[in-house]
């Protein structure tokens, strides 16, 4: 589930690049933090990834 509340990367044209540049540094992350889980042998939900 995605919160309403944080808006999409691609819903947000009008952002500054720096502010788009952060935005998608932290997708990165959460998604380096979930292959880790993953390969570590634990299952996470999309809910749990807060993404």
């Amino acid at each position: 589930m995605v919160d309403s509340a944080v808006p999409l990367i691609s819903d947000s044209p009008d952002l500054p690049r720096e502010a788009r540049v952060i935005q998608l540094r932290s997708l990165v992350d959460t998604l380096h933090m979930a292959d880790e889980i993953a390969r570590q042998g634990y299952l996470i939900t999309s809910s749990e990834l807060e993404i």
